[in-house]
């Protein structure tokens, strides 16, 4: 009895790191997925307002869209 709750403890532990390991990827892909997705919103509006992607700021589409039509103001 003691053998086999060793082995279920074990297998256990195993399906325990499997499970942290996948979690582990979820999150690394969900935090490339929106990188992507805030530069993909940041090339649409930069472009949109004739300014280099890289020079905006903010994640949010409306937050971006508003720092954009700023910088063009600035710009002149």
């Amino acid at each position: 009895m003691a053998q086999r709750q060793a082995e279920h403890t074990d297998e256990i532990n195993t399906l325990q790191t499997q499970l942290d390991t996948t979690r582990q990827a979820i999150d690394e892909r969900r935090s490339r997925l929106e990188e992507r997705r805030v530069l993909v919103h940041r090339t649409r509006i930069g472009y949109r307002h004739g300014i280099p992607a890289h020079l905006l700021r903010g994640t949010q589409p409306d937050e971006i869209d508003q720092y954009a039509k700023q910088l063009r103001q600035w710009k002149g």
